[in-house]
């Protein structure tokens, strides 16, 4: 296969991967708290070798990662006093089987214990890392701006904030939770909490399908180049068995 060709399959591998990151960001549009991600290229050059008169390289296409956007998705009401947003850079701690993970989905619910839990019964954590818990008798749940929780008999326990020096590290998990990869949490002092409301997600629709369909044609058309080549490819050996048979 000719150089031409190597270059062109790169950028197609490429192109198909951010496809798919775009394609998940408009299957999400919908999720709260969910942050658009796209993914970051270089360019990679390879030399052709010394061996030539004067020494060339080629140019690829190279994926080295993805980014996630970190603007916030606009919030909703919802006039549910479990579900809270957090307005400002931190996230909610919850506990897994795996020990601590982060997320900025608020939409939370009892359980039967009347611990507040996530959708999928993750433990809400509070600032001092135990679960935040009511009893039958707490029938006014009050969520105030820093993340104090409390009812008609009193204060219960404050939600446990954080942030990250680096938030673009936090691995992706499911269910809308990320893992801190060995970073350490700080507490989020300057994060409010706004009680019966949900986050939405970030991704823009429009924008995202726009970028899908350019994608598209960007796929096409190098997919039409390398079929392209292929064909000159086939006739130059053609041409060359036909002259040496004559």
């Amino acid at each position: 296969m000719e150089n031409s060709s190597y270059v062109a399959l790169s950028l197609l591998t490429a192109v198909r991967r951010e496809m798919d990151i775009v394609a998940n960001n408009v299957a999400n549009a919908g999720t709260p708290a969910f942050r658009s991600e796209g993914m970051l290229f270089v360019e990679h050059l390879a030399e052709l070798g010394a061996s030539l008169a004067a020494e060339e390289e080629i140019s690829f296409v190279e994926p080295t990662g993805m980014f996630r956007s970190p603007a916030p998705g606009p919030l909703t009401n919802t006039a549910n006093p479990l579900d809270l947003a957090i307005q400002g850079e931190a996230y909610f701690v919850v506990q897994t089987p795996d020990g601590p993970r982060y997320t900025r989905n608020g939409h939370f619910r009892l359980d039967a214990e009347g611990q507040l839990v996530t959708q999928s019964g993750l433990a809400v954590l509070s600032a001092g890392n135990a679960p935040i818990a009511f009893t039958p008798e707490d029938t006014n749940i009050v969520v105030a701006r820093d993340g104090m929780v409390s009812t008609e008999n009193g204060e219960v326990d404050r939600l446990g904030l954080v942030r990250f020096a680096d938030p673009r590290a936090l691995r992706k998990l499911g269910d809308g939770l990320y893992d801190a990869d060995g970073m350490i949490p700080e507490a989020a002092a300057d994060a409010e909490i706004a009680q019966g409301m949900i986050e939405g997600s970030n991704v823009q629709p429009v924008i995202e399908i726009t970028r899908m369909l350019e994608l598209n044609r960007v796929y096409q058309l190098t997919q039409k180049l390398i079929e392209k080549e292929d064909q000159l490819q086939q006739e130059m050996i053609d041409t060359l068995a036909t002259t040496t048979a004559g």
